[in-house]
């Protein structure tokens, strides 16, 4: 009777301690140690990211041999009729490359472990092009995937060769240009149509695909620009034709090309008068007889356009001279060629 009462009292235990492990992990909301998660191991791992953060500058015209549109100057009561600098604003740097790419990696993958967006696992960090990542391996795998990934969106951009031609055509070239067939868009243009037109100016270029990009030919002309009597200023003006221009490739075996063309050439200089104040009996000290009136002719285009690759074709033109020359006065067409590297 004993024994068996031993019995009891010993099942009895075992009764209690199971039921109190059982409110533990079930009551209180936690779960057996048997289905709590495994700690995955955390690895340090060094990328080579040098190739995915080289800046790549724009090169839109910028020079101290300015366009006749863009001559800085502060308001001046002998002179009037110019442009202001357009305020450009700064090209992007390497750290703002390594910035990018620190982000994109935290909020794309895993984005709750990262410690820098209040995670327990994960550090990331760009030493001299080099990412220094703590992650779990599923993760690295992640990051490799996408590094890999963004290299093959960079090779798959390719290098744009833009060859520009401005025509000095009459009515006539023009037809000629366009082989009878009228105006259509795009224009597209017969090379051999080209060689006996006259060309006023050409240019040619190489870049990559979606960088801007400028072709400049002409020449330079010293300019008075600013405080011509107590403090002479000059400026180098450009002369001739500048071309921005940056061209993208569509699938379909065409480009989109996004340009701007100015040409200025200087008219004739003709000097103006300084007439004293009739109440001033005393000449003013430094004042100029005459002050040289800068004229010129100008044309200005832009806008975006999708031209085949490998084809000449007419973007735009108009007269440069003053009007009035009758209708054989002669114009001013720009035509571009664009090709792509495969």
């Amino acid at each position: 009777m004993k024994t068996s009462y031993a019995k009891l009292v010993f099942l009895a235990c075992l009764a209690v301690v199971a039921f109190v492990g059982l409110f533990q992990y079930t009551v209180l909301g936690q779960d057996s140690p048997a289905s709590m998660p495994v700690q995955e191991k955390v690895a340090t791992k060094v990328y080579n990211v040098r190739d995915l953060i080289q800046v790549e500058q724009d090169h839109s015209f910028k020079s101290q041999v300015k366009p006749v549109t863009q001559l800085t100057m502060e308001p001046n009561p002998w002179l009037s009729g110019f442009g202001n600098c357009a305020v450009s604003t700064l090209p992007p740097t390497k750290q703002d490359q390594v910035n990018a790419i620190l982000e994109l990696i935290r909020s794309t993958i895993a984005a709750e472990s990262w410690r820098e967006n209040s995670g327990t696992i994960g550090t990331l960090r760009e030493i001299n092009g080099a990412l220094v990542v703590a992650q779990t391996e599923a993760n690295h795998k992640q990051i490799e995937t996408l590094l890999e990934q963004l290299r093959k969106a960079n090779a798959a951009r390719r290098t744009v060769l833009v060859q520009a031609k401005w025509l000095e055509l009459d009515g006539a070239g023009l037809d000629k240009l366009l082989g009878g067939s009228g105006v259509k868009a795009p224009a597209e243009v017969a090379a051999d149509a080209i060689k006996d037109l006259p060309v006023r100016y050409r240019a040619q270029i190489t870049g990559m695909e979606g960088q801007d990009v400028h072709l400049a030919a002409g020449r330079g002309q010293t300019v008075l620009s600013e405080n011509f009597v107590s403090d002479p200023k000059t400026e180098m003006v450009h002369w001739g034709a500048i071309l921005n221009l940056s061209a993208v490739m569509n699938p379909d075996g065409t480009a989109t090309v996004d340009f701007s063309s100015l040409i200025a050439e200087p008219g004739e200089i003709k000097p103006i008068p300084m007439v004293q104040h009739k109440a001033s009996s005393q000449p003013a000290v430094g004042m100029p007889e005459s002050l040289d009136r800068l004229e010129f002719n100008l044309q200005s285009f832009g806008g975006t356009a999708k031209v085949p690759l490998g084809k000449p074709v007419l973007i735009g033109g108009s007269n440069l001279a003053p009007p009035g020359g009758g209708p054989n006065a002669k114009l001013l067409y720009l035509v571009l060629e664009v090709s792509a590297s495969k």
